[in-house]
């Protein structure tokens, strides 16, 4: 929808999906206009310092508890709500981020013992791993588009809350198509909260 708002301005468009380092170095370097990232109890500290330090501002979209993904049909998947002892037994499929000696980890759930982890660091490939076998994900349960008949998505009990948001640089002013775009994602998780 953007696009389609902006293609008599601009010609090409770029959608980059990356692990959260990158899309902090790319904001700073203007490479980036914008970048979606969230914040929780274990990562918020090592990334509030390091916007602080790269003079980017973080924007709050909303705050999410934790959500596992499963395949419709998966033995856990008619659940309300689901345990960490619940997950015991089953493979986790978790995002790469890369090693950088900084906590940008953005899988929620602990890797626990004796337990099969398959990583990715393509979230089309999260998804698919997850349709095609017993495995689980974890994350702020924001799924939109055609996934949504594919995946349920239950709540983790006493699970720690995210803060999702984007990263603006503090030498950059908001342009229209930036403008446009923060608001398509508000109303893109209004939508998503309302199915999930």
């Amino acid at each position: 929808q953007v696009v389609q708002s902006f293609q008599a301005d601009y010609q090409e468009f770029q959608l980059i999906e990356t692990t959260t380092k990158k899309i902090l170095e790319s904001v700073d370097n203007f490479e980036s206009d914008i970048g979606i990232i969230y914040l929780d109890s274990n990562n918020r500290h090592i990334l509030e310092k390091s916007l602080a330090n790269q003079d980017l501002s973080f924007t709050s979209l909303g705050e999410f508890p934790t959500q596992v993904f499963l395949r419709r049909g998966h033995p856990l998947a008619d659940r309300q709500v689901l345990t960490q002892e619940d997950l015991e037994g089953y493979p986790q499929v978790r995002f790469r981020q890369e090693k950088s000696g900084l906590h940008f980890d953005e899988d929620t759930l602990e890797v626990l013992d004796n337990q099969t982890i398959m990583y990715s660091n393509d979230r089309g490939t999260v998804m698919n791993l997850l349709t095609a076998s017993d495995a689980y994900a974890s994350g702020l349960g924001i799924v939109n588009g055609f996934i949504k008949e594919q995946i349920v998505l239950i709540p983790l009990a006493d699970s720690p809350v995210h803060t999702l948001g984007y990263v603006t640089n503090n030498k950059r002013k908001n342009t229209p198509i930036m403008e446009a775009f923060i608001a398509r994602v508000k109303e893109s998780l209004a939508e998503s909260e309302t199915t999930n």
